[in-house]
């Protein structure tokens, strides 16, 4: 015979198996910006994103990126290094069921990023130009979508990253 109090405490079982296994969407995106932000001022600092860089130090991707590849190539392997590295390092601190909802919203994910992070670039200088910000979109969204996939790739099979 089921007395309430078993079906209270099942029923405070289900829902607190349901909510970890189904986290809030505003919780996991609150969450990614945060691990975001701090992924950008670290990124920053080693390669400036359209000529914007926030420490001054001896560490420059940029420099590298030009001579390895020229100036188009550069914007798209700094869009790439840029997005790419957030999403990673998000793919590594976010649990497994987190993860899995990044990866349902994929696009959205990677979109939203991508152009929150340019909001953010056209705020401090609202003069980019059109070419170079083409190029970095391209490279930001290619960074986006293979670090998913390398973040998930190293969640599964590394068990550091467990």
């Amino acid at each position: 015979m089921n007395s309430p109090i078993k079906n209270n405490i099942e029923q405070k079982i289900k829902n607190t198996v349901f909510e970890r296994l189904h986290p809030a969407p505003l919780f996991v995106s609150s969450k990614m910006l945060v691990i975001h932000l701090v992924s950008a001022i670290i990124t920053l600092a080693v390669c400036p994103q359209f000529g914007k860089k926030l420490f001054s130090i001896d560490i420059n991707l940029m420099d590298f990126f030009m001579m390895l590849t020229g100036p188009r190539y550069c914007i798209i392997l700094c869009g790439v290094f840029f997005i790419g590295t957030s999403l990673f390092i998000n793919s590594i601190f976010l649990n497994h069921d987190e993860l899995r909802l990044v990866r349902q919203h994929r696009t959205m994910t990677v979109f939203s990023l991508v152009l929150i992070s340019f909001g953010s670039f056209v705020m401090f200088d609202p003069v980019l130009f059109l070419e170079s910000t083409i190029f970095w979109f391209i490279g930001a969204i290619i960074g986006g979508y293979l670090s998913l996939e390398v973040g998930e790739f190293f969640k599964r099979h590394v068990p550091l990253f467990n």
